[in-house]
């Protein structure tokens, strides 16, 4: 509207263009008139003076009236039309525009209001970007950011492992988690110090159904190509005078044998994170505590001031070189120097590109947003970490193998309940097989540390426990009991859930 009204304001002053000293000098009449103004006030000026000089007598003489009183008129500058043709244009023009403004405004009075309920749905699938300080991504990853930068200060160089950028993923990172209960999740990769190397080893996943590998400690330069020459990159003169001392080697602290402990690494990675809150938390009001007890000590609750509180995972973790796999320290069965393989970064990676390919208002967040919702109702005991069988994992990983399958056209939000039948119905049928193949994991799909390794049964434990298997059932009737109020009637998938049922 500004720019408008400063574009009539010039096209006004051009048209009306006011007169110009310089336009009227050589006009032949204004000169003349000019000439007869000057004697005018001149005779004015002389008639003035004689005024002045008889009033300043001391004895004023009468005067004598004049019969005939002097009027004496000069010439009147020339008058400038103030409205001409030129004028009356540019008021067309302007009053012409300010009524195609008037009739654009109109109609955007009521649009929002009609967009407001086309983005309601969209704003639900992306409520996790707009949320406030505590609770949001952004928060989330500055605050560990800031919680590691502390924690590398307190590293012994060449003796410790230094904590790298944090890497989320899970739930509320895919952007389908809940958010009454948040749960961050955020894999912290360590660094080899100064002097050391790792290398990863593979292991034989066994009867758990789990993808493992090992943390091998080698002392030496990381410069694999200067061989055994020194590299004078890497030399750190008091870590070398350090590590002649055993009790204050890496291998001593947190290896068992030549390999990483997870148990070791856990408690040293718990007590450094504990040392580092206590050197950052005059930048924060809201408390902090750390879990205890049988969990691993890489827990953290943010409680704020308005008793809003929500929960960060953090897990070490060694980046596989070339690929998205990550070891992490996550406590498995004996023995303690086997490492979980963790598949999260791709399986975000690959959700995201997923999503490029499906329509805008896709539903395939919104289908396990809504079952991780009904799987926590359904359980007769509060969610916790291992509490049930079937966990929002074994969704997610029903859910890629559809994306995988299904054509991106039957994705749209409108199919939302056909397409949350159709993932029970699969995760049903795995369950009859006792078989749910971990997704991504094929030959030469992820690189080394996977390219040889068999398809991971997620259900296997199933097969070698029968009360688990029967929990399993449970756990699956009760959701499908709930699940089967979001189909409508007459629906193909609603006569199924309920012959599964």
């Amino acid at each position: 509207m500004a720019f408008l009204t400063t574009f009539l304001l010039l096209l006004s002053g051009g048209l009306q263009r006011p007169l110009l000293v310089g336009d009227v000098h050589d006009n032949p009449v204004f000169s003349q008139r000019q000439a007869e103004q000057e004697r005018f006030l001149s005779s004015e000026m002389a008639r003035l003076h004689k005024e002045f000089d008889l009033n300043s007598q001391p004895d004023p003489v009468p005067e004598t009236p004049n019969p005939e009183p002097e009027t004496t008129t000069g010439p009147t500058p020339p008058r400038v039309e103030a409205w001409g043709p030129w004028s009356s244009l540019a008021l067309l023009v302007g009053g012409a525009f300010l009524l195609m403004e008037v009739w654009r405004q109109e109609p955007q009075e009521e649009g929002p209001s009609e967009l407001s309920e086309e983005e309601e749905e969209e704003e639900e699938g992306e409520d996790l970007e707009d949320e406030p300080p505590l609770g949001g991504c952004d928060f989330v990853v500055g605050f560990v950011d800031d919680l590691l930068g502390s924690f590398r200060g307190l590293c012994r160089p060449g003796l410790d492992p230094a904590p790298g950028g944090c890497v989320g993923v899970g739930s509320m990172f895919e952007k389908w988690g809940s958010r009454s209960e948040p749960r961050w999740d955020l894999l912290v990769p360590l660094e080899a110090p100064d002097g050391y190397a790792f290398k990863h080893e593979a292991v034989d996943s066994g009867s758990g159904g789990e993808l493992r590998g090992r943390i091998a400690v080698y002392r030496g330069c990381t410069c694999n190509s200067l061989g055994g020459a020194l590299c004078l990159v890497h030399r750190n003169t008091k870590a070398l005078l350090l590590r002649g001392k055993p009790e204050l080697s890496l291998e001593s602290s947190l290896c068992s044998g030549i390999h990483l402990d997870v148990s070791k690494v856990l408690v040293w990675f718990g007590a450094k994170l504990r040392r580092a809150w206590g050197e950052v938390a005059h930048r924060y009001d809201f408390e902090v505590s750390f879990s205890g007890g049988g969990t691993p000590p890489c827990r953290i609750k943010l409680t704020h001031p308005s008793r809003r509180s929500l929960w960060i995972s953090l897990t070490p973790a060694v980046h596989y070189p070339g690929s998205e796999v990550y070891p992490c320290a996550t406590p498995l069965r004996a023995p303690l120097v086997d490492w979980l393989l963790s598949l999260a970064v791709y399986e975000l990676h690959y959700l995201n590109t997923a999503a490029q390919r499906l329509p805008r208002h896709s539903c395939h967040l919104e289908c396990l947003r809504i079952l991780a919702a009904l799987r926590d109702r359904s359980s007769s005991s509060p969610p916790q970490e291992g509490a049930a069988v079937l966990t929002s994992y074994h969704f997610k990983t029903v859910l890629m193998h559809l994306l995988l399958l299904r054509p991106a056209s039957l994705w749209v939000r409108g199919r939302l309940a056909e397409q949350l039948a159709d993932v029970l119905l699969m995760l049903g049928r795995c369950l009859d097989r006792r078989r749910l193949h971990q997704f991504g994991v094929h030959p030469g799909e992820m690189g080394d540390p996977l390219r040889r390794a068999p398809p991971v049964n997620l259900f296997r434990p199933l097969l070698d426990d029968r009360g688990l298997y029967l929990r399993a059932l449970v756990e699956y009737r009760e959701l499908l009991s709930r699940a089967k109020a979001l189909v409508p009637q007459g629906e193909k998938q609603r006569s199924v859930l309920e012959q599964r049922q």
